[in-house]
């Protein structure tokens, strides 16, 4: 918000000298707004309109421009709709009502507002600026670049022009022209930590890890309380397993005061693989591995990579009964109590695809990670009394079915002690 009253001060200021136009002293509307006499512009103009005179487009567009300074903007816009009636070609009332469409949300019709302008003045780098800028908030990327390629022909060292550009071409999967402009962004001004953080990102995504270290490393140096720049320069370090040097820039996040679970996981993880392949018998960093991980499960507590490492950082420890519970711990997390159901309607999948010997291999995996599931043994005794000969399979898993004593719907209950009925006579005579 600041940025838009500013943009709006400079604007204001750029135009030839306004004046109260009645009055007698003809007090300088520019001079009251750069001494921040704000107040007296609105009192003076407000107790003319008052007092029944009508103000000109002049006195309008500084009392438009005082409300401004109050956050006012809704007056703003209103005052500045009709002004602009009056003087259609006013490119300063224009982009007043631009920046003050934006400051409300209504980015829409601020873009349009700079489009208008830019009808009546195609050079207008100020419009031209808000607009490319306006159109990126709104992801429409593709008009947005052509506007920031075209301030970047204009001046050719504004690294804010490139870094846009570079970022608009990056969301259009241009990533060629995205490295190539984001570069020279970076090359322009390496104190800016975005930059370097889209510019790493994209040598990420390319799997140039040196380089991107190396981007991060120069910006760090600049900017060494950045946490993007930190936690980016982090995971690459975790990913090319320099664990070492990983966990001292998870550390530094947590100075920094990221305490979110990833944080607090990776420098677990990071600590832990460091001290697992130590010669040395210090158990220091085990020990602090198993801080991290138990800091990480207290805000998620069932996640198996966690308690994985805390039982795997136990086990180092020889502190066997601790390393069991977690690892039992671990199992249970990685596998979820609904598996069965998973299994139990991938195996009614199957069927329908008539893929039988899929589908009992399914309500088999059901079965195994639930022994109680009741559903999965009635599928398979009526698959197995459908594709068999030898019925006393079937039979067995109708018998197991009907053991459970909770059968809440009758048909399935009484269809399987029909069948059971049935296939004891059939084995019976078949003999």
């Amino acid at each position: 918000m600041k940025k838009i009253t500013l943009s709006i001060l400079i604007f204001s200021l750029s135009m030839p000298n306004l004046y109260f136009g009645q009055d007698k002293n003809k007090l300088n509307i520019n001079l009251l707004l750069l001494n921040g006499k704000y107040k007296q512009i609105i009192t003076t103009l407000t107790g003319k309109v008052e007092e029944g005179e009508r103000l000109t487009v002049d006195e309008n567009y500084g009392l438009a421009l005082a409300y401004t300074k109050f956050m006012d903007f809704n007056k703003a816009i209103h005052i500045l709709y009709n002004a602009n009636k009056e003087a259609p070609k006013r490119k300063d009332i224009l982009f007043v009502l631009g920046q003050s469409y934006k400051a409300v949300g209504n980015t829409f019709a601020a873009s349009y507002i700079y489009s208008e302008i830019l009808k009546i003045d195609s050079t207008d780098v100020m419009a031209k600026m808000e607009l490319a800028k306006t159109l990126l908030a709104q992801k429409s990327y593709s008009r947005a670049e052509k506007y920031f390629k075209e301030l970047a022909v204009f001046d050719s060292t504004n690294y804010y022009y490139f870094r846009q550009l570079g970022y608009c071409d990056y969301k259009l999967y241009k990533k060629d022209e995205a490295l190539k402009n984001l570069q020279k962004a970076f090359l322009l001004n390496k104190y800016d930590p975005l930059t370097a953080l889209r510019l790493s990102k994209i040598y990420y995504d390319n799997k140039k890890f040196d380089d991107a270290l190396s981007i991060l490393s120069q910006s760090l140096s600049l900017n060494s309380l950045n946490i993007p720049l930190t936690r980016l320069y982090a995971e690459i370090l975790y990913k090319l397993k320099r664990y070492k040097s990983a966990s001292v820039q998870f550390g530094q996040l947590l100075t920094l005061g990221d305490s979110t679970f990833s944080n607090f996981q990776r420098l677990g993880l990071s600590l832990y693989s460091t001290a697992s392949v130590s010669d040395s018998s210090d158990t220091t960093g085990i020990n602090q591995a198993i801080i991290m991980l138990k800091k990480s499960l207290k805000i998620e507590k069932q996640n198996p990579l966690s308690l994985l490492y805390a039982g795997l950082s136990y086990k180092e420890l020889k502190n066997n009964d601790k390393a069991v519970k977690y690892l039992n711990r671990a199992l249970s997390a990685m596998i979820p109590d609904y598996i069965d159901n998973v299994y139990i309607n991938l195996g009614a999948s199957y069927e329908l695809v008539k893929n039988y010997r899929k589908a009992i291999k399914s309500y088999h995996s059901a079965l195994y990670y639930n022994s109680k599931s009741n559903a999965a043994v009635l599928r398979l005794a009526t698959l197995y009394d459908k594709l068999y000969k030898d019925k006393s399979v079937a039979l067995a898993y109708y018998r197991k079915y009907l053991k459970n004593k909770n059968i809440k719907d009758k048909r399935l209950k009484d269809y399987a002690n029909e069948r059971v009925d049935k296939l004891v006579e059939l084995i019976h005579f078949s003999r």
